[in-house]
């Protein structure tokens, strides 16, 4: 989608920002009322609990899919359809039993899963002499989008129910998909070229690589699975974990939860734009995994100090998330090359993370306290550090 005026360029960035807001919503939008939904549906915790595993296993199925998909039907209608689904699935998942919440949970997995891969193709296909500020706002909206219903959807909930608070989201994918759909109809109207938009260059007479055998790719997924993994399982157990080893209350807990979700905006808008230089690549990935570590053995050692911390745990956390998705656009040479490495990284990367909360819990339980996993997650965030030097070489991946 390559746009000719002015215009129709901010047009595609107002499109790209607003389907990124509704990339973790949904799937956020459950866990203020999920209390709500067991009592009415009579559901069991661990039931309960699948609803917000369910999205993070579809990103790790989906994921690999996404680049056939979008090979065939072109990235632009690919990302359509998703929002379709996406709209579909939230609109309909609170209106009967458990077996529809979980079908919609599915549907909405899936269609997140297309703009995750998908995001920063569509920013190295159309801009790619300046993809770091178009990977800032997306990568914020993303964080924004997780924000806004953990902070709505209880007061919705509390005047027009839990089913209503959980549907009315719907609203905004409706909204993106009128205005993604609005963008495509302009590009079609101001084609710049009249080669095929889908491709930097004619690959016809290439066969495509083996990104699956490309050493740098694994090096990039372990990275973006290892930043995942750390990201999923502080927001599943900070609260726990300030509560127990802080004495805080459970105001004072989802307070710290909150600024470390609020301060990962700052890390998210900074990286993508300082690692467009090649020679701060290393020394900002050293950073953020310093922070994760400082963050992780500081509410070990000092909880009290918690919103120093969760500040620096959310500058760690917004940070990683933007580098691991710029390097994918930044280390691909066409559309096509960061459409497979985006594939391919996202589902190394969801296939590492997803056990990553029930990890922590299970060993939080087993040794009857926190230093044990949160030992585990400082090494994790060291191990961060040594792979995210490796996967911000320079060189390109494909």
């Amino acid at each position: 989608m390559r746009f000719g005026p002015p215009a129709g360029r901010w047009f595609l960035v107002l499109a790209l920002v607003v389907v990124s807001l509704n990339l973790r919503g949904p799937i956020v939008a459950v866990s203020p009322v999920l209390e709500d939904i067991q009592r009415d549906l009579e559901i069991t915790a661990g039931s309960a609990g699948l609803l917000t595993s369910i999205p993070v296993l579809c990103f790790a199925a989906v994921s690999p899919l996404v680049a056939v998909f979008a090979r065939r039907l072109g990235v632009d209608l690919t990302i359509t359809i998703s929002l379709v689904v996406l709209a579909v699935g939230v609109a309909i998942r609170p209106w009967a039993g458990f077996g529809l919440l979980v079908a919609g949970t599915i549907m909405i997995g899936a269609a997140i899963a297309v703009g995750n891969v998908l995001i920063p193709v569509l920013v190295r296909r159309d801009f790619p002499e300046r993809p770091g500020p178009l990977l800032s706002a997306s990568t914020t909206s993303l964080i924004i989008s997780a924000t806004i219903p953990a902070v709505l959807t209880a007061p919705l909930a509390s005047v027009i129910g839990w089913r209503a608070a959980l549907a009315i989201w719907a609203c905004l994918v409706v909204v993106a998909l009128a205005i993604w759909s609005a963008a495509t109809q302009t590009n079609r109207q101001h084609q710049v070229s009249p080669t095929t938009p889908e491709h930097d260059a004619p690959t016809a007479r290439t066969p495509p690589k083996p990104v699956w055998r490309n050493r740098s790719a694994w090096e990039l997924g372990l990275f973006f699975g290892i930043q995942s993994f750390l990201f999923y399982a502080a927001t599943a157990w900070l609260p726990t974990m300030l509560r127990d080893a802080g004495g805080l209350d459970a105001t004072a807990a989802g307070t710290a939860l909150s600024v470390f979700q609020l301060i990962g905006i700052a890390g998210a808008i900074a990286v993508p734009v300082l690692i467009r230089r090649r020679e701060v690549r290393y020394t900002v990935v050293v950073v953020l995994s310093v922070l994760w570590v400082i963050f992780l053995a500081g509410l070990l050692v000092a909880p009290q100090a918690w919103p120093v911390l969760c500040a620096l745990g959310g500058l760690a956390q917004g940070g990683c998330l933007a580098m691991g998705l710029s390097l994918i656009a930044l280390r691909s040479t066409t559309s096509d090359a960061a459409r497979r490495v985006s594939a391919m990284v996202q589902t190394v990367a969801y296939c590492f993370s997803a056990p990553g909360p029930v990890v922590i819990g299970g060993i939080s339980m087993t040794t009857n306290g926190w230093t044990t996993p949160f030992s585990m997650l400082i090494a994790l965030s060291i191990a961060c550090g040594v792979l995210g030097i490796r996967a911000a070489s320079p060189r390109s991946i494909m």
